[in-house]
């Protein structure tokens, strides 16, 4: 996907404006959000303001109203400007966000990951405020309740929507066309492999690790895609949502018919070859072989026995060859074309309502804006 086709379009321009001068009110859903993305629970914050986990609860229930001083304190405490925390935003509750994580993974690194990616998605949106933009994809929206074949059929209607054959050469870039953000997490998140949040103005957020193997990291962010295309309102199980998306990134990422003739009664004694087409289609061992077993090319016992091999001979987990390295772009170019329509640094923080610290944490290695070059004298 060419470089200026992401954001082609810039129709027209919003003033940037700020909230800091007048008389404002924390709201409770910004307060709540904020704390846990700092990773804070209640009884931390309570000790940083000098207040009971009483108040902080009342604060973030709406009950107590937040305003003067005890706004100036809780801005601190968070290290974020007051317009922030006075911002008008409802984010996504835990139980509507898309996770890969960890069945054992903490509810408060859960309730982070939320956090992080919910305020990534309220910068973009004020971002997008600035200018029209427009995406070369648009991002279908199937009920896989209804369709026969559950995943691996929506799969086959996205790639004919967006007319895809063969392999996926770029899972990163065929999202962002598509108006969706991929961002790293700012913190550290063995936990979670990725979670995803959508709202009006952007189409959505995925917020995933930076170590991600690239086959596990391609695979992680068709899954995603799956949830985005399937669930928006369904009401499964998680579980049975989790292996939908699953299904679903297996047939988008490699589609059975293409792979059928090479997968028919492969044995173990033929993992060359399957490496092969580990390379080819960049997705895992693991993952070729279930599509295998649920393609009917191996038998139940061929597959236990697969992957019995695969765990002795250590092929099941880590890194491995191939050039599968995928660097998102989507939020760096937003922010380049707004540079280039004139908008300075300073504007654009003001706009998105987060310090230049948070935002390009967020950012990563999309932040667009080199370290200022600091001169060291030469002593004579």
């Amino acid at each position: 996907m060419p470089a200026d086709t992401l954001f082609p379009t810039q129709t027209q321009t919003a003033t940037v404006t700020s909230i800091a001068s007048r008389q404002v009110a924390g709201t409770p859903a910004m307060a709540r959000m904020i704390r846990e993305a700092r990773g804070l629970l209640v009884k931390d914050l309570a000790d940083m303001v000098g207040k009971s986990s009483s108040y902080v609860s009342k604060v973030e229930a709406g009950a107590v109203e937040l305003t003067g001083e005890a706004l100036q304190e809780y801005a601190r405490a968070l290290d974020v400007e007051v317009d922030l925390l006075a911002t008008r935003y409802e984010p996504v509750a835990l139980e509507g966000a898309h996770f890969r994580s960890h069945t054992s993974t903490p509810m408060r690194i859960r309730k982070q990951a939320v956090a992080e990616a919910n305020w990534a998605h309220l910068f973009l949106e004020r971002l997008l405020d600035l200018g029209e933009f427009t995406h070369p994809r648009a991002l279908p929206q199937v009920d896989a309740d209804l369709v026969d074949g559950g995943g691996p059929a929506v799969a086959d209607i996205v790639r004919r929507t967006w007319r895809l054959t063969g392999r996926i050469q770029n899972m990163t870039r065929l999202l962002e066309s598509a108006g969706v953000f991929i961002l790293s997490f700012p913190h550290d998140h063995r936990h979670v492999d990725a979670v995803t949040v959508r709202g009006e103005g952007v189409t959505a957020v995925i917020m995933v690790r930076d170590d991600l193997p690239p086959e596990r990291r391609r695979w992680t962010l068709a899954h995603e895609l799956g949830h985005l295309v399937m669930d928006d309102s369904s009401t499964l199980d998680p579980r049975l949502l989790e292996a939908r998306a699953d299904a679903f990134a297996g047939q988008f990422l490699a589609p059975f018919e293409d792979l059928a003739d090479d997968l028919d009664n492969i044995t173990p004694s033929q993992i060359d070859r399957l490496d092969s087409l580990r390379r080819y289609w960049g997705i895992s061992l693991a993952a070729l072989v279930r599509t295998a077993y649920h393609g009917g090319s191996i038998t139940e016992h061929q597959y236990r026995y697969w992957f019995r091999v695969l765990n002795a001979q250590g092929r099941l987990r880590g890194p491995r060859d191939g050039t599968w390295v995928e660097h998102p772009r989507a939020a760096g170019m937003l922010m380049e074309s707004l540079r280039a329509e004139g908008y300075s640094l300073q504007e654009l923080l003001a706009q998105a309502r987060t310090r230049h610290s948070d935002l390009e944490r967020r950012l990563g290695t999309q932040w667009p804006w080199s370290a200022p070059v600091t001169l060291t004298p030469v002593p004579r």
